[in-house]
């Protein structure tokens, strides 16, 4: 039984019926290629000459389904009927509900929009006055329009799947929901290698922190008189940091000149910008 996003049953169906899948070579939009060459084949080739009387003979009609309809369209005999679109979509194709965001009309996590949409600020009523469910009518062969009806006027309204979307356009609906029920169940996976991994991290950190403890509390055990501060300490850790010809008052006359330096720059800058100011 077909239930679509059931990738895995079908999975199982195939393997029953010892399908190879290095045999299965086609996409949908392949796989419909070849129907349309098949049908087309017995449209065009299927022996029909029982249905061709004498009068159809000397007119020349091919023995054919599609030789009797093209002669049957000569003769008047066909029917053409005009329907509209609309019609058509709301009943043909399978109708759901879609959701007015703040962004675009939402149907199944993609976002679609229009010009119409747009000029009539769809997404603007939305964040302003929340959003609004709308229904909804989609093609199963592709994900790329879906359409809702024109509430301002007769018809439906088309809208675009959009480029920042989960989802190509040409991918069916089947497609996406099997890629969607795949993630689904990936997740409890997925969610427990993230806690393993945030266990063995947690622990790397806590051994970092008892690890700075241990030695910190050695330096200390074998330091002797009052503790520098902070700007001495930092003094004191370039001075070793650098080769043997910086002493420690050098470095500190270093990073008293680097400080009225940048002093004396942003004091210029700030008069270069009084200047340039009008209203001063």
């Amino acid at each position: 039984m077909f239930i679509p996003g059931a990738m895995d049953y079908r999975r199982q169906e195939l393997e029953l019926r010892r399908v190879d899948p290095n045999d299965c070579v086609m996409t949908l939009r392949e796989y419909v290629a070849f129907l349309h060459e098949v049908f087309a084949e017995y449209n065009l080739t299927a022996d029909r000459r029982r249905r061709v009387d004498a009068h159809m003979e000397a007119a020349g009609v091919y023995p054919s389904p599609g030789g009797l309809w093209a002669w049957a369209w000569a003769m008047g005999m066909a029917v053409r009927r005009h329907v509209n679109q609309s019609d058509l979509i709301t009943t043909l194709l399978p109708r759901d509900m879609g959701r007015v965001t703040r962004e675009a009309v939402r149907f199944a996590k993609c976002d679609y929009s229009s010009e119409t949409i747009q000029r009539r600020q769809w997404t603007t009523l939305a964040r302003n006055f929340g959003g609004l469910n709308v229904p909804v009518f989609h093609y199963p062969g592709a994900m790329a329009r879906i359409w809702t009806p024109d509430e301002m006027g007769a018809g439906m309204l088309e809208l675009s799947l959009s480029p920042e979307s989960k989802v190509s356009p040409e991918a069916s609906f089947e497609e996406y929901l099997d890629s969607y029920a795949h993630q689904t169940m990936r997740q409890p996976d997925i969610k427990h290698s993230n806690k393993m991994q945030a266990v063995e991290f947690l622990n790397r950190r806590t051994a970092l922190v008892e690890l700075s403890k241990r030695l910190t509390a050695e330096a200390l055990s074998r330091a002797s008189g009052p503790a520098p501060s902070m700007t001495d300490a930092r003094i004191l850790e370039i001075a070793s940091s650098t080769t043997g010809q910086t002493s420690e008052s050098r470095t500190r006359e270093a990073l008293r000149d680097e400080a009225a330096l940048a002093h004396q720059s942003m004091l210029d800058s700030l008069l270069q910008s009084m200047d340039l100011d009008p209203k001063i």
